[in-house]
C-alpha cells in the first residue's frame, strides 16, 4: 500500500497562521490555499473533492495546497461528512487571518434565514470560497476570491474549475503554451450539483435557486409542484 493510501486527514491550528503560511510556500516551489466555508456546504464538499483530484498535479510540479476554513478544529474533528478530506490537510483558522491577508469576504449573516443555523457556530464570520497559489518567492501564481450575492447563493456557487487552474498553473511553470489563458474562466455554475442536492436544502434557498435560476433549464423543479400564482411570481407563498 503506498505512502497516498496510509496517509489519514490531519487538522492543523496554528497559533500564528501568518508565520505557519510563510514557512509552508517557502519550503517547496508551489503551495496552495483552498478556502471553503464548511464541511455543510455540499458545493463546499463537491469543490474540495475536484481539488483533489489535481492534486497529484501540483505534487508533479513540487507542490502541494492546504484545504482552509474558519471551522474550528473541535468543529472539524466531530464532523460528520469528514468533507471527503481523507489524505489532505485541513487548516482551521478560526479568526480567518489567512482570509483576511488575501482579501477574501468574511460574512456574518446567510443569504437566507434557513441557512443562518450553519453561520451561528463561527466566532469571527464565514470565510466565502476562494484559492491561492503562491511560489516560493510568496509570489502569487494564480488567485481567485469569491463575491457572494444572491444570484451565487451566497457565494456557494460560480466557481472556478481546479483542472482548468492547474493547467494554467502547469503552462506558467513550465512556459508551455496553453489556451487556458485565465484560469478563473469560465467559472462552473454548478447547475447540476444544484439539482443533486436541492431536496436537502432549506426552502427559502431553494426558492432563492429557482428566483435566480440556477438549476439546470429542464429541471422540473423550477417550478415548486404545488406552487401558486404567488409562489411563481414571488417564490413564496403566504402561510
Amino acid at each position: 500500500m503506498g505512502e497516498r493510501a496510509d496517509k489519514k486527514r490531519e487538522i492543523l491550528s496554528p497559533r500564528d497562521p501568518m508565520e505557519w503560511w510563510a514557512n509552508e510556500f517557502k519550503s517547496r516551489s508551489l503551495t496552495g490555499l483552498i478556502w471553503e466555508r464548511g464541511d455543510w456546504c455540499p458545493f463546499c464538499r463537491y469543490d474540495v473533492s475536484q481539488w483533489r483530484e489535481q492534486l497529484p498535479n501540483l505534487e508533479a510540479l513540487g507542490g502541494t495546497f492546504f484545504i482552509v476554513t474558519a471551522q474550528d478544529q473541535e468543529s472539524l474533528e466531530h464532523s460528520a461528512s469528514n468533507w471527503g478530506l481523507d489524505h489532505l490537510t485541513i487548516v482551521s483558522d478560526p479568526e480567518n487571518v489567512l482570509a483576511r491577508e488575501y482579501g477574501l469576504a468574511i460574512t456574518t449573516e446567510a443569504i437566507r434565514a434557513g441557512a443562518q443555523c450553519h453561520y451561528e457556530p463561527y466566532t469571527n464570520g464565514v470565510c466565502q470560497p476562494g484559492y491561492v497559489i503562491m511560489n516560493q518567492l510568496g509570489v502569487e501564481i494564480a488567485g481567485w476570491r469569491q463575491h457572494p450575492t444572491e444570484g451565487n447563493n451566497g457565494g456557494a456557487l460560480d466557481r472556478p474549475i481546479p483542472a482548468r487552474v492547474m493547467s494554467f498553473v502547469r503552462s506558467h511553470v513550465k512556459q508551455t503554451p496553453t489556451e487556458v489563458q485565465d484560469p478563473n474562466d469560465p467559472l462552473d455554475d454548478l447547475a447540476q450539483l444544484v439539482e443533486e442536492v436541492f431536496d436537502a436544502l432549506p426552502e427559502d434557498i431553494q426558492a432563492l435557486l429557482r428566483e435566480q435560476n440556477r438549476l439546470p433549464s429542464d429541471s422540473k423543479r423550477m417550478v415548486a409542484p404545488d406552487a401558486c400564482e404567488a409562489c411563481v411570481q414571488h417564490c413564496a407563498c403566504p402561510a
